[in-house]
């Protein structure tokens, strides 16, 4: 990123709150070496309940359940857009030590959606050799996930 452009959490309660052993301070210095390409204006991550995610996909996407991710790109000079994450989503999908892992994936995701980056598919370790968007998903996954650790 450069040093106009931020991934900034919010909410991160509800982040504490399910996973007291994830540190929001931690993921912010791992987001900071997300590429610049894709934080060309700031990024707001959003940590949100399943209720609020699930009334989101509902208002938004006519789905009436709770989803792991959603992005809204925003017509602003300075916001990229919002993804919101439901952490509880992961703690219920996810084993303890893939937590992390998995919230940098959805995090990711939403960023490369804010980018106008899709897919034909749902995410499966199978089919993201064939989809770009998960191609570069991972590839920026494994990046952020090695300067991590």
């Amino acid at each position: 990123m450069n040093n106009k452009t931020k991934i900034y959490l919010q909410n991160t309660k509800e982040l504490i709150t399910t996973f007291p052993k994830i540190k929001p301070l931690l993921l912010e210095k791992v987001l900071e070496d997300f590429p610049a390409k894709y934080v060309t204006k700031n990024i707001n991550v959003v940590f949100v309940s399943e209720e609020y995610i699930k009334d989101l996909n509902n208002d938004y996407r006519k789905k009436e359940s709770v989803t792991d991710v959603l992005s809204f790109n925003m017509d602003s000079e300075t916001l990229l857009g919002e993804v919101y994450v439901c952490a509880k989503y992961v703690k219920d999908n996810f084993v303890e030590d893939k937590q992390l892992e998995e919230i940098l994936r959805l995090i990711i995701h939403g960023i490369l959606h804010l980018n106008n980056f899709d897919h034909t598919t749902e995410f499966v370790e199978e089919s993201y050799h064939d989809e770009q968007m998960y191609v570069i998903q991972e590839e920026i996954l494994s990046n952020l996930l090695s300067k991590a650790l």
